[in-house]
């Protein structure tokens, strides 16, 4: 019977029904099923590619299941979602309280960006089962060099959405309406305040742009595993001899190329949607500051506002920036891939004239070309840059002559 059904035997191991688990102690089979399938979860993703901290923030945002992680990571993730909600509601609050018309196109625009914060987090938490798949699949191209730099740029990522908060609160004095943050209330002790000041901004900014920019630099990273492993499949053929390049060598690298591709499929499936609303989401911040230093001074604006332009221009323009040139580096990578195969096999045909290596050169031309892009709206080559940029002035002019 055993020899029959070793499955069963396996699965009984699994879930404790090897006869440990009797009616008696059903009351703790749940929670030793799911300490057992935390223990396969952690094995599965302990080895990951995927640099530590990025892998803190997938279980830190709810993007892994409760019951796969630990308690304090899991309370982690709730309490990220209700600030995510918390914030948005807040702002929409207070900026009806503190309405002013002449910077109302402004602080819609400002707004806006938040809103679409929580549209990317419910668009990536809807494919968060993808997510974990594509953790297993890239996990054979990692690449180690990549995900130290990712690492660190993440790590710089969150260590600034907690330093200047902290700068702001110390210097709370400095800013004009400060009562905005105290929700009216006059708090004459200078570190109660400095603590409720720090604390609100610190959320503010774990949700824009900590969060974007951070699943805008999980996206960089899967793209670049990709990119790697295309360049290493390139060069492989270009140094492999004209003899050896033979129909089993073909097969094999065509093989390896064929598994990036449906990692970017995937890819595309699950990071489409998220990463039209992040490039929105900078594109309207970078709008709301530009058009309010075309009604203000710079000399005239608030403390709080001329750290905040600083700090979400720079991070609006450099995580739009890195979206789509490493995306835009995906078709070149794939066509560089291409040339490589027809010189090599266009030498071999001369020399050897194998007809059946032919179908395979034909089969891979006529392969449909491959464009990252958000929700197939903003194609990612590395000339939308310049186009999102004028798109951006021009925009910004016309919504501020109507204001006018």
């Amino acid at each position: 019977m055993d020899k029959l059904f070793p499955r069963i035997k396996s699965l009984k191991q699994i879930f404790l029904f090897n006869g440990t688990a009797t009616k008696s102690d059903s009351s703790n089979f749940y929670p030793q099923l799911r300490k057992r399938l935390q223990l396969r979860f952690y094995s599965r993703t302990s080895d990951s590619p995927l640099p530590h901290i990025l892998l803190g923030f997938l279980y830190c945002t709810g993007f892994v299941d409760r019951h796969l992680i630990s308690k304090t990571k899991s309370a982690a993730s709730v309490f990220f979602i209700i600030s995510l909600h918390f914030t948005i509601l807040d702002l929409l609050f207070t900026s009806v309280e503190n309405h002013d018309d002449e910077f109302l196109k402004v602080s819609i625009a400002y707004i806006s960006s938040y809103g679409l914060t929580v549209a990317v987090w419910y668009s990536t938490w809807w494919k968060r089962k993808q997510i974990g798949n594509l953790l297993l699949k890239i996990k054979r191209i990692s690449s180690p060099l990549s995900g130290k730099v990712i690492n660190y740029l993440a790590l710089i990522n969150f260590s600034m959405s907690l330093i200047i908060p902290v700068v702001l609160g110390m210097n709370n004095r400095k800013i004009q309406n400060s009562y905005f943050y105290t929700y009216g209330y006059d708090i004459d002790n200078f570190w109660a305040k400095t603590a409720i000041v720090s604390t609100r901004i610190f959320i503010s900014f774990s949700i824009y742009p900590t969060y974007t920019s951070t699943l805008a630099l999980f996206y960089v990273y899967v793209c670049l595993c990709c990119i790697t492993y295309l360049k290493s499949l390139s060069k492989r053929m270009a140094e492999c001899p004209c003899k050896s390049f033979d129909l089993s060598f073909q097969r094999d690298i065509l093989k390896k190329k064929a598994k990036i591709f449906d990692l970017l499929l995937r890819i595309q499936d699950i990071f489409s949607l998220p990463a039209f609303f992040i490039i929105v989401a900078n594109i309207m911040i970078c709008s709301s500051i530009a058009g309010w230093h075309m009604m203000k001074s710079w000399s005239d604006s608030d403390y709080l506002w001329k750290i905040e332009s600083i700090y979400f221009g720079i991070n609006a323009f450099l995580c739009t920036v890195s979206i789509i040139c490493v995306a835009g580096s995906v078709p070149i990578e794939l066509d560089r891939f291409k040339e490589t195969f027809h010189q090599k096999s266009h030498q071999r045909l001369i020399f050897f004239c194998n007809w059946e290596e032919l179908l395979l050169k034909l089969d891979l031309f006529n392969e449909p070309n491959l464009v990252l892009s958000g929700w197939q709206v903003i194609s990612f080559r590395k000339s939308t840059i310049l186009t999102l940029i004028g798109t951006l002035l021009t925009y910004t002019l016309f919504i501020m002559n109507i204001n006018k």
